[in-house]
């Protein structure tokens, strides 16, 4: 999660993003809401602008969703939960170019941790140790 699960409550205000959650996770997000609320309600601009600009990193490749950012400026109030409908509209779940851009990034994920994996697995073999899971080939060559 972007912030850690006890912050979802900040994208799950609007509509489209409460039905991506169950009616438990919902009750389980008020609860941290109003907790959340009651101790630290002076800084809520504050974490709903770190937010915002988590979102607009994350989603800075999709370049599709710039208009989306420009329409919801981060000096709107509740702009962090106004960006994420704005962008859930947009962009469905099931949309082709958010399933895309989503599997890239996640192969990207992939390939960047195999690296490393292999840059540990060679240091550990001159010391004597395998450090990969059994399944993780020792031997990947770069493409």
């Amino acid at each position: 999660m972007l912030l850690g699960i006890q912050f979802r409550w900040l994208l799950t205000r609007g509509k489209l993003a409460s039905d991506l959650v169950t009616p438990a996770e919902l009750a389980i997000d008020d609860a941290k809401e109003a907790a959340w609320m009651d101790m630290y309600d002076h800084d809520h601009d504050t974490l709903e602008d770190i937010l915002y600009h988590r979102l607009q990193d994350l989603w800075a490749l999709l370049t599709d969703s710039m208009k989306v950012f420009n329409e919801n400026g981060a000096t709107q109030p509740l702009c962090a939960q106004k960006v994420w409908e704005a962008l859930l509209t947009a962009f469905p779940l099931d949309h082709k170019r958010m399933q895309t851009a989503l599997l890239a990034r996640e192969l990207a994920r992939m390939i960047r941790w195999g690296w490393r994996l292999q840059e540990r697995n060679q240091s550990s073999f001159r010391l004597g140790h395998r450090t990969s899971p059994s399944w993780m080939p020792l031997t990947m060559t770069k493409p």
